[in-house]
């Protein structure tokens, strides 16, 4: 008999889609079956060949991703984050101010910009000129146009649009110490990136800029992990004095393609908290586990995923 009136079908799942040099990622979680630790019903990774662009659509494709829930991860050059004070301004003028308060803040010129912002969380209890302070996230406009074309062409609109620092709040969220607050580190190209958060909130995000050859170069990867863990632990303190929080006692790293035990155990010896990699297994219920090497091209892409689980 057929089902004239049979109810569509409304998708639980959130996809998420990142992209680096090398290739693309989805991972695909249930927001329905997810309790104490998210349910990840798939995952995919497709790497470029031969320098080839479009390998968004062959995601889709592979993973039938069309007219699934789906949001897009920025890569981190593709973006900057600032922090600048919020304007007194009614709250309908905010966009704006921030845009002409930011310009000199950000390398994209203002008119070519896509901007948003988020604010310190429990504000009213910071005290000094922090309470009035916004971060500020822009982004090229045409750049964000393209993939968000590029994927609609494929049979995807675009739920969302993250970006790295937010990847990693919601990673954070997966930690028992969550109440008191969780440090994340993320080793990538180029840079770093630490963020200090709360319960789903995000306090503190810094980028580090790092000489990635150097890491790898025995004899200067020392100066370069000494600036590292130095403003890993200024942001530490930062978050514990200045924004009277609770003194952190762990910082846990990312798993990314960039990460080698070594930078692990340096920032053990020299951080006043413990550190650890992340153990993205035990935090996860996959439904096909993927191959421990391959963590480091999902950990980004599974945090983005995770804004439904965390409640943004």
């Amino acid at each position: 008999m057929l089902q004239l009136f049979q109810k569509k079908q409304v998708d639980t799942s959130l996809c998420a889609i990142s992209e680096d040099e090398r290739g693309v990622s989805m991972v695909c979680v249930d927001t329905v079956l997810s309790g104490d630790r998210p349910v990840v019903l798939n995952w995919s990774r497709v790497e470029r060949q031969n320098d080839e662009e479009a390998v968004l659509g062959k995601v889709v494709r592979k993973m039938q991703l069309e007219d699934r829930r789906c949001s897009y991860l920025l890569p981190l050059n593709k973006y900057q984050v600032v922090i600048t004070s919020k304007p007194e301004v009614p709250e309908n003028e905010l966009e704006m101010a921030i845009c002409w308060q930011a310009k000199d803040l950000i390398d994209i010129p203002i008119e070519e910009a896509v901007v948003d912002l988020f604010t310190f969380p429990d504000a009213e209890n910071i005290p000094g000129e922090i309470r009035h302070s916004v971060y500020v996230v822009a982004a090229q406009r045409e750049s964000v146009s393209q993939v968000a074309e590029e994927l609609f062409a494929n049979g995807i609109e675009l739920e969302a649009i993250d970006i790295v620092e937010m990847a990693q709040r919601n990673l954070a969220s997966l930690l028992a110490d969550q109440q008191e607050g969780v440090a994340l580190l993320s080793i990538n190209p180029g840079n770093c990136v630490i963020t200090l958060s709360k319960e789903g909130d995000l306090y503190v995000t810094r980028k580090i800029e790092v000489n990635e050859s150097s890491l790898k170069r025995v004899g200067l990867a020392d100066a370069e992990l000494e600036r590292i863990s130095l403003e890993v632990q200024r942001s530490l303190d930062y978050y514990a004095t200045n924004l009277k929080q609770t003194q952190l006692k762990n910082l846990y790293v990312v798993p990314t393609p960039q990460l080698n035990q070594s930078i692990v155990d340096y920032l053990d010896e020299n951080l006043s908290v413990k550190v650890a990699v992340m153990d993205l297994n035990e935090l996860i219920i996959w439904g096909a586990v993927p191959e421990k090497k391959m963590w480091g091209y999902l950990s980004f892409c599974l945090g983005a995923a995770l804004r439904d689980w965390v409640g943004t």
